[in-house]
Formats: structure tokens, C-alpha cells, sequence
């Protein structure tokens, strides 16, 4: 059985690479996103622990939960800095402050890139300082600052340059007295050094400190200097060696970046994986049809139907092992390109040198060669069936398995089964991972329902989209249809692995679609204001915000809105506060209340989105309990229910109320509105100045500009998407060029009588060319319509996402379509027209 096997590659060798190709695609993608996360997680890692190499411990106050704004700490008294120097063992202690901010050159905002954090630090001196100065000094006094080399070489910043810098009260001048560099990649992220006290009070930290670092005297053991930190400082606080406050942090901020990134990623995966499981079964079932008479001779000779399964099932694992050890290095260079691909779209990350985890490597294994024999178990089974007598029965076949006697039956069931679980995915009570588990299911069940089904569908497909062909280019159209509907079951597996990659594509083509209505909407319906301020590091803004623009001319209102994340019973969510004139510039959907509502809160009050609330048993009357990070508490009744999946969509107190828990009062968001009657393009260049000149890290545009500036946001998240499903598609084209090859070997005695009759090679390729095409136009048209359902699902399920067809899109889905089907059809065309007529017309 060994020479079977190994006769069985060798001999088909372009058939086993092909195969072999589409699960090296699929395990490059898992490999790849395995190693990005790495990556990134590593970088990270460098870069916090680089920062405390030589910060021997590390004191912090934990807030009551984690959030991506503020993350696990909050700030204390700086008093106890003081009491941390005087503990046994502690031979330096200094207070570290950070914030959102950055220099301002030229009245250009120094910011960061690829949705990086603009940051600033307060400057810690010798040891805890492992900066590297290549220019200049650290700064000792107000008004002075340091910049990161990437910076000021970006920025061709200099020694003794004056700069102002933005900070949540407002800008300060400074001067540039060092530049500095780190052993860290920080990515697209600034980073400024200033003083500690002007740090603390440009980011409204006065009096108070978010850490201490902490240096053990000489000789000292760090563990026991940190129980007694811990014995002496006030209880509440944290005390870690510098290196676990390091791998906390990195921890902290990689883990938010790869919980979406990652699941983003291992969603491709799994469908690449997927798609690749398609072609496998597609190959290994013909190739056994194809081999009916050399099995039947090897049964002839003895074998057993069990051995000859055997064979076939070690062939593919062979196949499925050198695919995966050539996907998982290929992995490596696809997490390259995906990073670059962030880059390049202003998504950039701090990154280490890809490598093969261990768990990439076992999960590949399994993965690669266990989805592979699977996929080859069915048709290897069914050598089983094969008699003996078939080794001297021209064209002989298959016999019919149960499957395909009763799939009629079956695979309705399998397709509403899964459209069930998507349905269930979208209207039930789950978290987010869960929701995304069933919703994945779901997709994948009904892909394979409708892959059954799609068996049917094939006949007046072809039909339908090879009249054109056949009306238009004649004899080679018709055969080509003839060929497309000849073996249904054969067509519809093929066309399947594109309907995949269409499916999810036209999924998130309406996705998007409609996301931007549903923005365009909420923006043009819900705000009445003309003017919308944001931070452009998507962090808090300063109250200081709405005095600024409230004196521009022309200005009739700023509704500057208070935004803290608490917790609400077991879930952290964001609460909006809204002053009393919020529907001067907000109009409010309400489902149970009125306008006069917002005057009337109070300390001990609120309103709450419907849907939230009816989510989380709230209802009017019912209290709601909050927690802060910082251990604040509130409770509030609600009084109102409004409908707002946009701005508000947990629930909103008084600006009263939210001051009374807030650490440090921040806006999210402010409306400004203006006066009746005024210029309002010269009003809105006053507005668009005085936080240019103020508050540089503030964007302030039109209400347009805001739509126009999201739906360019998402556009470039469309595209990584796109360019992440363009694989899942080349891995599909590779499935039809398979199964074009070897139907070309199949057919290979008819192509010969084709020649014989007159059929010129031109005509040859055609044939094969336009075959092709029939089969990526259905799939397409299949995906396209599987596609919409899983839109129209969605849509009907989340009220704030409208449902839209972009149907110049889904026209351009089908052209690509039938580009993918002319490029996969150039190898089989090509060994078609190069047949030897009289060799072929031999062939048995």
C-alpha cells in the first residue's frame, strides 16, 4: 500500500500541489494571526518593560475595573510618595504622571498615527529614567520638554525650539531641551516628557500621582522591601516588582488590541481553512471516480476495500502535512504583509520580528492535516463500494451513496438549521464571544446547507447564465454550458468555495452600506446643532472646551456632554451626562417621557435607552446602582425612556450628578449650535480657530464633515476587510482551476474527439474558459444571495443598522466574478489546446 500511495502523488503531481496550495493558504492565515498576536503582545511587552528595567518596585492604586480610557489604576495622594521613601530599604521613590497630549509647531498638532495614543509623561530622574539622550537633556523646569527621536525627526524638531503644548486646560509654551530614544518600537504613538508639576497640571492631576516607582537600597532583598510597603503604606494600594507591573500593563493594553484583532483574524482563518476543506473534498472526489478501474484491479489482486481507503486517506494526510509545514512558514511572511497593510492604511502598530508559536504550530498541525483527511474521509469511504468487476467495465461509476440518495431531504434541513442559528446569534441574550461562536456556526452550517442544496440550483443556473455565452460565442458557449451542468454535484462543490468568500464579502458590503445610512441618519435627524466637537485621540476632553467656544460670535449654545465609564450592577458601561439645554442641539427619540424631562433631572435621577434597559430588567421606576473606578457610588431612578443607539445608548444623568461621582469631570462630546440668522460659514471658521488655537488635540468640524470623516473611518476598516477576504478568493480560484484540471484529465478522450472533428485549439481554450466562468458566476450569485439573507438577518435583529443594498457594489462582485473564473481557467485551457489528438483519442 506505501508504493500505492506514493505512486498516487507522484503520479498526479499537479493535482496533490494544487490540493496541497489551498491548505497552505488556509494554515498561513491561522499561523499568520497567531504570530501577529505575538507580535504584538511581545512589542508591548518590550516596550513596558525596556521603560521599568531598572525600577526595582511599583505602587499603584487598582480601580474597581479595567477600562480601555483610563486603564486599572487611579490616582492617589502624592503624599505617600513621601511615605514610600521613608520605609526601611527604599533608597529613592518618585511620583509618575501621564496623560493625552501633544506638541503644537507652526500651529500644527503633533499627533500620533494609526489611532496611537499622543502621549505625556512626567520626567522621572536617574535610575527609573532608561531614556536614551541623543540630544540635549531631561527637563528640570517648568516650561521645558522632551520629545522621542521618531518624533522630533518626523517633525524636524530641535534643541531650544519653542513649541506650545496641548493639554486638556489649554496650550503652554515650552522648549525643546532633549530628544531622546528607547530600545522600544512605540509605533505610531508621540511621546513628550515634561515635569512632573507641570504635568500634573496641565492634565488636572494636582496633588496627586498615578503611580510611584520605587528603587531598593543596595544589598536590599525587593521582595522584603515590599512587604514592608505594603505593612506601612494605607491599605488599597498595590505594590508589584517593576517587571510585573510591566507584563500587567502590556498585558493590559496588547490583550484589549488582540481580543478584536485576533477574533478578526481567526474568523479568516477558519473560513480560509473552510473554503480549503471544499476543494479537498472536491478533489479527492473526483480523483476516486477517476480511479475506479485501478481500484477495482487492486481489489482484483486482493486488496480490501478497508486498505484501499486507507491509501487514499494516507495520500491526503501526506498532502495535508506538507501543506501545513509550508503554510505555517508562509504564516510568517502573511503576518508581514497584514502589519504592513495596517501601516499603509494608518494603522500602525509597534511590532517585533514575526516568529512560530508553539501553539501556531501544534493548532496548524492538527488543523492542516486533520481537516484534510477529513475532508478526503467521504470520498475515500467510498472505494469501499467499488466491485471488482468494474477493473473491465468501460466507464464504469460510483455507485450512489446514502448521502446522496437522501441529500434532497438533508440538506433543506442543514441550510434553515444554520440561517436558525444565525437568526438565534442576533436576536439572543449572549455575550460577545458567544454571540460570535452561534453567529459563526450558524454561517458555516448554512454555507454547507446551501452547498447541498445549491446541487439543484446548478441546472437552471448554468442555463441561465450560459445562454449569453452561448447566443454570443456559439458552438464553444454551448458545450461549455453542457459541461457546467453535465456532473451538478461536481459544479455546485466547486462554485461553493467562491459563494463562500462572496458570501462574506456582499455581508459586509451592506454592512457597511448601511452602517453609513444609519450614521448619515442619526447625524442628520438627531442633531440639531450645526457643529460637533470631538477629541481627536478619541480620549476625554477638557469642561474648558465649552467656555471657549461659548464666547466665539455667533455661537447661540455649547452642549458639552460629561462622559465616565461605570459599573452597573456586573457590567462596565459608559453613562452620558447631558445639561439642561441638551435639546437645544439634540432632538430625543422618546419612548416614555418628554423633552421637559432633561430640565428636571436631578442629583438622584436618570433616563435610559429602551432597548438597555429592557436588556439589563430595568424599567421606569427601577434604580439604577453605579460604581466609578475610583470607588465613587451613585444611584439613580428612572424617570424616562428614550430610543438612541448612537450618542446615548445606556442611560443619562445630570451634570450635577455625574460631577458629584466623577474623579475628573471630562466631556465625551459637546453640540455646539449657533444664533439665528448669522453667516454661519464665517461662524464656523471662528469656531474651527479658537479650538485651533486653544485646544489643538480638539477636532471641531460641520455636521458633514463628521459624516464624510466616519465614513472615510470606514471605508479603510472595508478595505483591510476586503483585503483579508482577497485571500479566502485566490484560495477559491485555485479550487476551480483544480477541478478544471482534472476535468480535463477526465475528459481527455472527448477533447480528443473535439480536435478530431475539427474543434480548433482557440475553441479548446474557450470551451474550458467559458466553463469556468459559468462556475464562478454561480457561485457568486449564490454567495451574493447568501449574503443578503445574512444582511437582512442582521438588519431585522440591531435596529441601529439599517438594511442597504449597494448594488453598484454587488454589480462589480459579479464582474470580479467572472475575472476570477477567466484567470483560473488559463492553466486548464491551456493543457486542453495542447492535448495530442491522436494520444488522447487512445487514452483509456
Amino acid at each position: 500500500m506505501r508504493q500505492i500511495v506514493i505512486r498516487g502523488l507522484l503520479g498526479r503531481k499537479l493535482r496533490s500541489a494544487l490540493t496541497a496550495l489551498a491548505i497552505v493558504l488556509g494554515i498561513a492565515m491561522i499561523s499568520g494571526t497567531f504570530a501577529i498576536t505575538d507580535q504584538i503582545t511581545r512589542a508591548f511587552e518590550a516596550i513596558f518593560v525596556e521603560a521599568r528595567a531598572t525600577t526595582d518596585i511599583v505602587v499603584t492604586k487598582p480601580a474597581n475595573f479595567t477600562t480601555e480610557e483610563h486603564g486599572d489604576v487611579v490616582p492617589f495622594d502624592q503624599k505617600l510618595v513621601d511615605e514610600a521613601k521613608a520605609v526601611e530599604g527604599v533608597s529613592g521613590a518618585v511620583g509618575v504622571v501621564t496623560g493625552l497630549g501633544g506638541l503644537v509647531v507652526d500651529g500644527k498638532f503633533v499627533g500620533s498615527t494609526g489611532g496611537a495614543p499622543p502621549l505625556v509623561f512626567s520626567n522621572t530622574p536617574k535610575p527609573f529614567d532608561t531614556s536614551i539622550y541623543t540630544a540635549g537633556r531631561p527637563p528640570d523646569a517648568a516650561g521645558e520638554v522632551s520629545v522621542l527621536k521618531k518624533t522630533a525627526d518626523d517633525e524636524n524638531l530641535k534643541i531650544g525650539q519653542k513649541a506650545l503644548m496641548a493639554t486638556e486646560t489649554g496650550t503652554e509654551p515650552v522648549t525643546i531641551v532633549g530628544i531622546f530614544k528607547a530600545k522600544a518600537d512605540f509605533g505610531g504613538a508621540t511621546v513628550v516628557v515634561g515635569t512632573i508639576d507641570d504635568v500634573q497640571r496641565w492634565f488636572r492631576f494636582q496633588g496627586k500621582v498615578q503611580e510611584a516607582d520605587i528603587d531598593a537600597a543596595d544589598g536590599q532583598d525587593v521582595g522584603a522591601v515590599i512587604k514592608r510597603l505594603q505593612a506601612q503604606l494605607p491599605k488599597g494600594l498595590a505594590v508589584d516588582t517593576g517587571r510585573a507591573r510591566a507584563l500587567q500593563e502590556a498585558k493590559q493594553i496588547s490583550g484589549s488590541i488582540n481580543s478584536f484583532l485576533g477574533i478578526a483574524l481567526g474568523i479568516f482563518a477558519v473560513v480560509s481553512v473552510f473554503v480549503a476543506a471544499f476543494i479537498i473534498f472536491n478533489t479527492f472526489s473526483i480523483t476516486v471516480g477517476q480511479r475506479i478501474r485501478e481500484f477495482a484491479m487492486l481489489r482484483t489482486l486482493g486488496a480490501s476495500g478497508k486498505q484501499l481507503t486507507r491509501s487514499v486517506l494516507i495520500e491526503a494526510a501526506v498532502i495535508g502535512l506538507i501543506a501545513t509545514v509550508v503554510g505555517l512558514a508562509a504564516g510568517l511572511g502573511l503576518a508581514i504583509g497584514i502589519m504592513g497593510l495596517f501601516s499603509a492604511i494608518g494603522f500602525g502598530l509597534p511590532a517585533v520580528s514575526p516568529r512560530l508559536t508553539p501553539t501556531a504550530v501544534i493548532l496548524g498541525l492538527v488543523v492542516g492535516v486533520g481537516v484534510t483527511v477529513l475532508a478526503a474521509y467521504i470520498p475515500a469511504r467510498r472505494t469501499i463500494r467499488i466491485p471488482p468487476i468494474s477493473a473491465v467495465r468501460e466507464g464504469a461509476e460510483l455507485p450512489p451513496t446514502w448521502l446522496s440518495r437522501h441529500s434532497v431531504y438533508i440538506a433543506p434541513v442543514i441550510a434553515l438549521l444554520g440561517l436558525g442559528l444565525v437568526a438565534w446569534s442576533f436576536l439572543g441574550d449572549f455575550a460577545t464571544q458567544q454571540r460570535l461562536i452561534v453567529m459563526g456556526g450558524g454561517v458555516l452550517v448554512s454555507m454547507i446547507g446551501v452547498a447541498l442544496v445549491s446541487k439543484w440550483l446548478v441546472r437552471p443556473l448554468a442555463s441561465i447564465i450560459g445562454r449569453p455565452i452561448e447566443k454570443t460565442r456559439g458552438l464553444p458557449g454551448r458545450i461549455a454550458r453542457e459541461n457546467a451542468i453535465r456532473n451538478p454535484g461536481r459544479t455546485a462543490t466547486t462554485a461553493a468555495a467562491l459563494m463562500i468568500g462572496v458570501t462574506l464579502i456582499t455581508f459586509i458590503a451592506i454592512f457597511v452600506s448601511g452602517l453609513k445610512g444609519t450614521i448619515s441618519d442619526a447625524l442628520g435627524q438627531s442633531i440639531k446643532s450645526e457643529m460637533i466637537v470631538q477629541s481627536k485621540s478619541f480620549g476625554p476632553m477638557s469642561p474648558g472646551v465649552s467656555d471657549v467656544v461659548a464666547r466665539v460670535p455667533g455661537v447661540d449654545a455649547v452642549v458639552g456632554l460629561g462622559s465616565a465609564e461605570v459599573k452597573a450592577g456586573a457590567k462596565s458601561v459608559a453613562l452620558s451626562a447631558a445639561p439642561s439645554d441638551l435639546t437645544k442641539a439634540y432632538a430625543i427619540d422618546w419612548v416614555d417621557g418628554s423633552d421637559a424631562l432633561i430640565g428636571q433631572l436631578g442629583d438622584r435621577t436618570a433616563i435610559a435607552e429602551t432597548d438597555w434597559a429592557k436588556a439589563n430588567g430595568y424599567r421606569i421606576g427601577s434604580t439604577i446602582n453605579v460604581t466609578t473606578q475610583a470607588g465613587k457610588t451613585g444611584s439613580y431612578k428612572i424617570t424616562g425612556l428614550y430610543r438612541d443607539r448612537s450618542f446615548f445608548n445606556t442611560f443619562i444623568v445630570s451634570l450635577d450628578a455625574y460631577q458629584k461621582i466623577a474623579e475628573k469631570p471630562e466631556l465625551g462630546v459637546a453640540f455646539v449650535k449657533f444664533k439665528e440668522g448669522v453667516d454661519e460659514p464665517a461662524t464656523e471658521t471662528a469656531v474651527k480657530k479658537v479650538i485651533g488655537d486653544s485646544f489643538p488635540q480638539v477636532r471641531a468640524e460641520s455636521n458633514r464633515e463628521a459624516i464624510d470623516r466616519t465614513n472615510s473611518q470606514i471605508d479603510q476598516l472595508a478595505l483591510l476587510l476586503y483585503a483579508l477576504m482577497a485571500l479566502i478568493v485566490v484560495i477559491s480560484i485555485f479550487g476551480i482551476v483544480n477541478t478544471l484540471v482534472l476535468s480535463v484529465y477526465e475528459r481527455t478522450r472527448e477533447i480528443g474527439l473535439l480536435r478530431a472533428v475539427g474543434t480548433t485549439r482557440s475553441q479548446m481554450r474557450r470551451i474550458i474558459r467559458y466553463e469556468s466562468v459559468i462556475t464562478s458566476v454561480i457561485g457568486a450569485v449564490l454567495g451574493i444571495g447568501l449574503g443578503i439573507v445574512f444582511a437582512a438577518l442582521a438588519a431585522s435583529a440591531v435596529d441601529e443598522i439599517r438594511f442597504a443594498l449597494p448594488i453598484g457594489q454587488l454589480i462589480i462582485f459579479l464582474i470580479a466574478a467572472i475575472v476570477a473564473g477567466l484567470l483560473a481557467a488559463i492553466l486548464p485551457a491551456r493543457r486542453a489546446a495542447k492535448l495530442d489528438v491522436l494520444a488522447a483519442l487512445q487514452y483509456e
